[in-house]
């Protein structure tokens, strides 16, 4: 008989084993080029490309005006700008050193030195600049500032009468003046207009739009409402670096370092505020509901009170000091800085012990590593300033002078328009850079000329001087010391010679007859 109180035998229940958690990975993430993957990291990463010109359209604007605002505020931006303009122009500037040459291949001594006076002598201030405020080495500086801040600078050749008493003179024009936003796809002359720049549809250079006052011209190119001056490619020099293919305007050197100057001001700030809160101790009052409570409709209002030192403030009722010392300049301060700055430093290519100014922990091994790489990015911006600015300029200039008749040689004679070519052949001597050991440096060049690795002329041009003119002073002082009296073995030791040299004038036959009355 079946009995329901009975308890049933219940079946057994197998339990599983537990496994370790599989992780499957995504196969996406396992391919190449992962930084394409269009993963949860990647997710605000854009994903597709801009064309160069379609950036300039947008963003140039933008950059400038940052990039100035913080040359002007920033400490490190300015720095930047004074670096630049410190090695690539240095106290000297790039200094013009003509090579014309005969027809037999010997130095024109006098026509070179004719046609570099005749330069200095335009480079003064009232006849290099229209305005005649700047003279040739100031006005390359504000060349190189303008390119720094505002990625590029516009230099108008001016001739003629409103050129000046030279009659050649250039205009440095702010680059804002011609327009980033002016676009027009096809003019009636077949041209096309980008970025404010007339030009083939293969991009050469054929006009250049400046913004003028209203008024000013009696057929000026408008758009939008504003009137432009149309000046030829061949009065404008558009100075600036080009990085990519189709990039018709200049960009701020300083771009990729922006936010990052931004952000470390705005950190400086906030920790200069917290430390002078937290030295001076300043008192907070807290209200006790207890004992304070305002009437209905009535504003709270916190009491004033002025604290001066070594005083003692008895608080009104119902309010009681709360303690407000902010724990900074933290330990952490110096550190995340000099991050910042290090990123900083990378972004506009100078060592970060010479763009911070620290040489705290600096060796020697370190800073020549260091200043080496630094260095030969100098150099090459120099080369792009001599053949950009200088080298297109100097052309210029040599041609109208030389028209004009205002290079006068030695002879009392003008240089004629036909010895053009001949003296378009130049050099350029930029500055160069004492060693942080002179006297390790000194030691290597002279083992080099031993080893005949390198000239002495070679060696002169690296410190940033011309050999002939270092000839020229070797010549003069012997010739002063002659003068004087002084003993050949004398001076021989003056100049450091060591070895036996034949006094000038004294030829090998004299020499052999005076050995033989000797004897």
């Amino acid at each position: 008989m079946w009995n329901p109180f009975k308890t049933r035998a219940q079946p057994e229940v197998k339990k599983k084993r537990r496994k370790a958690p599989y992780i499957k990975l995504n196969p996406v993430s396992r391919n190449l080029f992962s930084a394409a993957d269009p993963d949860r990291n990647n997710s605000t990463w854009d994903s597709t490309p801009v064309p160069i010109g379609k950036m300039i359209d947008q963003k140039l604007s933008v950059l400038v005006a940052r990039s100035r605002e913080q040359i002007s505020n920033n400490d490190y931006a300015r720095g930047f700008v004074r670096e630049v303009r410190k090695n690539v122009l240095g106290h000297k500037g790039i200094i013009l050193q003509v090579r014309g040459k005969e027809l037999d291949g010997s130095i024109d001594a006098y026509g070179n030195a004719a046609v570099e006076k005749a330069f200095k002598k335009w480079g003064r201030r009232d006849t290099c600049t229209v305005d005649g405020r700047l003279d040739w080495q100031r006005a390359k500086r504000v060349i190189l500032n303008t390119v720094v801040g505002s990625g590029e600078q516009f230099i108008r050749i001016v001739e003629g009468a409103t050129a000046g008493p030279w009659g050649f003179a250039i205009q440095l024009i702010d680059p804002l003046r011609v327009p980033i936003q002016v676009n027009e796809s096809r003019l009636s002359n077949g041209n096309i207009i980008r970025h404010g720049i007339e030009m083939t549809p293969y991009g050469r250079p054929i006009a250049y739009l400046v913004e003028t006052k209203a008024g000013v011209l009696a057929e000026p190119f408008r758009h939008s409402g504003k009137e432009f001056e149309r000046v030829s490619a061949e009065d404008m020099l558009h100075i600036y670096d080009q990085e990519h293919p189709e990039q018709f305007r200049g960009i701020p050197w300083n771009h990729s370092s922006l936010s990052r100057m931004r952000n470390l001001a705005g950190f400086e700030e906030a920790s200069v505020v917290n430390a002078r809160a937290g030295a001076s101790k300043t008192m907070v009052l807290k209200a006790d509901p207890d004992v304070y409570e305002p009437e209905d409709g009535e504003d709270f209002a916190e009491p004033e009170i002025e604290l001066e030192a070594n005083t003692v403030v008895t608080l009104p009722p119902g309010f009681e000091p709360v303690d407000y010392a902010p724990d900074f300049p933290s330990t952490e301060t110096a550190t995340f800085s000099k991050h910042m700055l290090r990123g900083i430093a990378t972004g506009v290519g100078i060592a970060y012990n010479t763009f911070a100014n620290d040489l705290e922990g600096v060796n020697f091994s370190s800073i020549r590593q260091g200043k080496l790489d630094e260095r030969d990015g100098w150099k090459e911006l120099q080369e792009w300033f001599i053949e950009s600015v200088c080298q297109r300029i100097y052309e210029r200039w040599l041609q109208y002078s030389l028209l004009s008749g205002k290079i006068i040689n030695t002879n009392g004679k003008s240089i004629p328009a036909s010895r053009l070519g001949k003296f378009l052949e130049v050099e350029w001597q930029a500055r160069r850079w004492e060693w942080v050991d002179p006297l390790k440096e000194e030691k290597a060049i002279t083992e080099a000329q031993s080893n005949a690795r390198k000239s002495p002329g070679e060696a002169i041009r690296e410190s940033g001087r011309d050999p002939v003119e270092v000839w020229k002073g070797y010549a003069a002082d012997i010739a002063a010391m002659r003068k004087e009296g002084i003993p050949e073995a004398m001076i021989l030791q003056i100049l450091g010679i060591t070895a036996t040299a034949q006094p000038a004038g004294v030829n090998q036959s004299e020499q052999e007859e005076d050995e033989t009355d000797n004897e």
